[in-house]
């Protein structure tokens, strides 16, 4: 119910979203944990939420498009960031 008050009291709601990803999925196993564990040391080291949404995303984007739950290492994460942007 706080919830609620909260937003009842609320001028002005913000909310962004990040535009899906075009990414074929292959194997959805480990895609959340992949997102979350990135998602949080890129919070961890720049304090942006915005930014570790948008590279969490990436990381979950390239672990559905493989097949089994392989670690992503930090050359697949740059070169999809890259990507992102060409």
């Amino acid at each position: 119910m706080a919830i609620l008050e909260i937003l009842k009291n609320c001028d002005e709601i913000v909310v962004d979203r990040l535009e899906a990803l075009d990414v074929k999925t292959v194997d959805a196993s480990g895609a959340g944990d992949a997102l979350l564990a990135v998602s949080t040391l890129s919070y961890a080291l720049s304090g942006n939420i915005a930014l570790s949404t948008f590279v969490g995303s990436i990381a979950a984007g390239i672990h559905v498009s493989r097949l089994g739950n392989m670690p992503i290492n930090t050359l697949e994460l740059k070169t999809s960031v890259k990507k992102v942007f060409e």
